[in-house]
């Protein structure tokens, strides 16, 4: 099954290791000179693709700790991105 969602990543590299180390997505498959990827976590399947982020998409995966899994991409999206600043928009912290 292809993806019904697709999302825009600035960094393709930084996106997959993103959604499958934070996220816990599987990667399906990946095209390095295209640059896209194919990822699924239980139902849902998404599609990165390197380029400027778009404000539509929603996906949705079953969490069992929906609180610590927040925290855990708030500190991740942090790591991964030394210049971001903002306070989390999560309200957890």
């Amino acid at each position: 099954m292809a993806p019904t969602v697709w999302y825009q990543v600035r960094n393709l590299d930084e996106g997959r290791r993103f959604y499958q180390d934070v996220l816990g997505f599987e990667e399906l498959a990946v095209d390095f000179d295209a640059r896209w990827s194919e990822l699924r976590r239980g139902e849902m399947e998404i599609g990165l693709a390197e380029g400027e982020p778009q404000e539509s998409g929603v996906a949705h995966v079953d969490v069992a700790d929906l609180k610590g899994d927040v925290v855990d991409a708030d500190e991740a999206r942090f790591a991964h991105s030394p210049e971001a600043s903002a306070p989390s928009a999560s309200g957890f912290r």
